[in-house]
């Protein structure tokens, strides 16, 4: 059972982080069909890149497989570090937020919206699987039936939190504290736990009850940004957290607008 752990935080936390990186990137570039497509693509692009480097390369393999709990725990902690530079990306484009924004933006900023995540997804899925069994058919059955049901509980997750608006950056604390937990519960997969396994947990640990606990904060400044990156003249009142939309306050020469 406790082999299971890996595939089935593959499934749970990817569903989520897909969610919130989409949302995110529909929210600063546009959403429609284009950019759904484009972003669902760079998505799998980078998933199976990764995925190919694991089967291709003995030493990347071998370090994965080695190391998955390290992996496994810092995975989550890359959403974070995608934020900022999703926005930095909105902005470098120069087009105001009124405007369509060019297809080769959308693709640039979508391919690098899902790297860290999607590429290490890659990696961390058929080395989970990798553990499953002896034989390989039986350890690829065991480890897409974790990884479904994971994704489906990850689902109805942030499908719950979204409906009870829950910021961002308080969305992401919790998925790093469940993927610390549930790699507690496991009791990691080597036998040997190094300094950094430890540290590694730690810091997760710590990262995540900082963006639980701040995530209002933190929130409200990433709103700030996001506003700034696709507009001009305007400044930041307030930001909505709703079910269906993102909704932020500005003021611009005395007028608030939406």
């Amino acid at each position: 059972m406790r082999r299971a752990i890996a595939p089935f935080l593959t499934g749970l936390v990817s569903i989520q982080a897909q969610t919130l990186l989409l949302r995110e990137y529909i929210v600063l570039f546009g959403g429609s069909g284009l950019s759904i497509g484009i972003f669902m693509t760079a998505w799998f692009i980078w998933v199976g890149l990764g995925a190919a480097l694991f089967n291709s390369s003995d030493r990347v393999r071998r370090v994965t497989t080695t190391h998955i709990n390290e992996l496994l725990l810092l995975w989550p902690v890359t959403i974070v570090l995608t934020m900022p530079v999703l926005r930095a990306i909105r902005q470098l484009t120069g087009v105001a937020a009124y405007e369509p924004v060019p297809p080769v933006a959308l693709i640039g900023a979508a391919l690098i919206t899902t790297l860290l995540f999607s590429g290490m997804t890659g990696l961390l899925f058929p080395a989970a699987a990798a553990r499953q069994g002896d034989k390989q058919q039986d350890s690829a059955i065991k480890a897409y039936w974790a990884e479904a049901v994971g994704a489906v509980i990850g689902g109805g997750l942030v499908t719950v939190m979204l409906y009870l608006s829950v910021n961002l950056i308080t969305q992401i604390g919790i998925i790093i504290l469940i993927t610390a937990i549930l790699t507690i519960i496991g009791r990691f997969y080597s036998q040997k736990h190094h300094f950094y396994t430890y540290f590694a947990l730690f810091l997760t640990m710590v990262i995540g009850f900082s963006l639980v606990f701040a995530g209002s904060r933190i929130d409200r400044y990433f709103a700030k940004t996001r506003l700034y990156a696709s507009t001009r003249g305007l400044y930041f009142v307030s930001r909505h957290e709703t079910p269906y939309r993102v909704l932020t306050l500005a003021r611009n020469s005395g007028q608030k607008v939406v």
